[in-house]
């Protein structure tokens, strides 16, 4: 064991407040007290939990190599996280009949095993879950991740300070919605994205959903639900702020989820304007707010407050204008009163 594995492991054992795993380290374990949910069937697939882990390794690996699907990250070390992320926590492919040699030159994906080359259980599996829209559901993260990096990078040419954790966390955003725990439950509920929330019809689906959605929380800090698990009576107990829980590392988990809802908003509310008004994409409804502790929303506000009067006087200048033109999809960026 060299030296960084080591200090990472003893982060690992002696951090009480977020946890990295050694073997996972783009990922977030929960806090402690909370487990991940485990099981050993897939009752909406009907099959082993393995089969359907393998079929998923399989079909990432196909999406990231073009085979199926649309909207793959061009940037390589993009591509390279969610290939760790896929061979880490989704596993090496074991249920083929044969192994093929990845043979595109990106030495992160390891060993592939195509879709035809699987058992036939596995493979009826891989078919299913492409039918179930994982594919599109592998693309709506990407696009989200990339709004995430997006939204950084204009509150950064605003003049907004982060930690210096925050590059960090931006790139490790939500990488949890590409493995096992995650995927099946998100494409049940949105699919490709075209539609919002869809009304769940069986209690598969429904069990689906409500498995991805702790594990979600349960997995990822930038969300306030992580610190406040769900207690028997189906409540939170939000008493103690996320920034007292964790004074090292709660104010960049606090801004870490407002870049997100910026994100959400600008991909998804302004996505039909021809411009990209700043002003309006700030406007965040009430409805944003409501997941935190009051002492946080505090925090968040005065953030949100503060980008404001940034933004002013960003866009008082012509130059700084200039600096974000067409930064989102080609748009013009304005910041200007609007109708509601």
């Amino acid at each position: 064991m060299n030296a960084t594995t080591l200090i990472i492991c003893i982060l690992y054992i002696f951090n009480t407040n977020v946890l990295v795993s050694p073997s996972q380290e783009l990922l977030f374990e929960p806090r402690n007290g909370v487990k991940f949910s485990v099981r050993t069937e897939v009752p909406v697939l009907k099959v082993n939990y393995t089969v359907y882990k393998t079929a998923l390794t399989s079909l990432v690996d196909d999406w990231l190599k073009g085979k199926i699907g649309t909207g793959q990250p061009t940037e390589q070390w993009e591509r390279n996280y969610i290939a760790r992320v896929n061979r880490i926590v989704n596993g090496e492919v074991n249920n083929c009949s044969k192994e093929v040699s990845d043979t595109s030159g990106d030495k992160s994906m390891g060993l592939y095993c195509s879709d035809e080359n699987l058992d036939k259980k596995t493979r009826d599996v891989y078919y299913e879950i492409i039918k179930i829209k994982v594919p599109g559901h592998l693309n709506v993260v990407t696009s989200h991740r990339r709004w995430i990096r997006l939204t950084y990078k204009f509150l950064n040419l605003i003049g907004v300070k982060f930690s210096d954790k925050m590059t960090d966390l931006v790139r490790r955003h939500d990488l949890s919605k590409y493995t096992h725990r995650e995927v099946l439950g998100y494409a049940i509920m949105f699919g490709d994205g075209a539609l919002g929330y869809r009304k769940l019809e069986t209690r598969d689906e429904k069990l689906e959903w409500s498995i991805t959605l702790h594990n979600h929380y349960a997995g990822n800090p930038h969300h306030p639900e992580y610190f406040y698990p769900l207690q028997e009576d189906g409540s939170r107990n939000k008493s103690i702020s996320v920034l007292k829980l964790d004074p090292e590392n709660g104010k960049n988990f606090l801004d870490e989820s407002l870049i997100d809802m910026l994100a959400a908003r600008g991909e998804r509310d302004l996505a039909e304007d021809r411009e990209f008004n700043v002003k309006k994409w700030f406007d965040l409804s009430e409805r944003f707010f409501r997941r935190y502790n009051k002492e946080d929303k505090g925090y968040v506000l005065d953030r949100i407050g503060d980008y404001g009067m940034l933004a002013t006087r960003f866009f008082s200048s012509s130059e700084n204008v200039k600096l974000v033109k067409g930064l989102f999809d080609n748009r013009r960026v304005v910041f200007e009163n609007y109708s509601h």
